[in-house]
């Protein structure tokens, strides 16, 4: 489960300060699926910064399960980030070098996962990547570029994965 209590965030710009977040609530049950949806600059990718532990709150709490994110220092975010958060951002960093199939297979090779071939086909599958696999990501489209980043993240995290599109979701 992950609970926002009260949470506020906001950011200094020009010496004046500019809150985005201010007494957010939310609770999201495991295995739950939500969208975030909002204008820009409704605080979307703040939110989802501070889910993820890469921005420190201003007030409020953030709970993952039993851990209090809102006292973590940055060696316990950065460790929580590693174990629990995977981010697919607006710029996908595919390895220019790589194939699809390899740029997945880098991430899992990286936290010395063992090959999970039916997972692997599962994901690949349901985004419509097998015909990708050996592409590389200037072969993309934006979208098959997007998808091939959210499959290594799923493959890397070995669980269902939450996914936010600026152009899908404001």
């Amino acid at each position: 489960m992950l609970k926002l209590v009260s949470v506020s965030k906001g950011y200094v710009d020009g010496g004046e300060f500019h809150p985005v977040l201010q007494g957010a609530d939310l609770t999201i049950q495991s295995g739950e699926q939500i969208a975030l949806m909002g204008e820009s600059g409704a605080g979307k990718s703040t939110l989802l910064n501070l889910i993820a532990g890469l921005d420190v709150l201003d007030s409020g709490e953030i709970w993952y399960g039993d851990y209090a994110m809102h006292d973590f220092k940055e060696n316990n975010r950065t460790e929580y980030r590693r174990n629990h958060i995977g981010h697919v951002f607006q710029q996908y960093n595919l390895l220019t070098t790589l194939n699809v199939a390899d740029n997945i297979r880098f991430c899992r090779q990286l936290k010395g996962l063992p090959e999970n071939t039916q997972l692997w086909r599962q994901i690949l599958s349901a985004l419509d990547l097998m015909p990708l696999l050996g592409r590389y990501p200037e072969e993309l489209s934006g979208g098959q570029q997007q998808r091939a980043a959210i499959a290594r993240l799923c493959i890397w995290s070995q669980r269902s994965c939450l996914r936010m599109s600026h152009r899908q979701l404001g």
